[in-house]
């Protein structure tokens, strides 16, 4: 099962937290949230990751 870690607002933010997170070993997958580029982006993580990624993500990077 897939746990949503963060929201992202665009695509660009999106696939760059991906890189990040997949260069760290996580698997991640992004998903819209909508019908257009503004509507946001989902990250998602298996289930038994999300803890581990959401501490990563509490480290304080910047994704923008």
């Amino acid at each position: 099962m897939w746990q949503v870690v963060f929201i992202t607002a665009n695509k660009r933010q999106a696939e760059k937290m991906k890189n990040i997170l997949t260069d760290e070993g996580f698997l991640v997958k992004i998903e819209p949230m909508g019908s257009k580029e503004n509507d946001g982006y989902q990250l998602l993580v298996p289930e038994g990751e999300a803890l581990e990624v959401a501490e990563f993500l509490n480290q304080g990077y910047d994704f923008i």
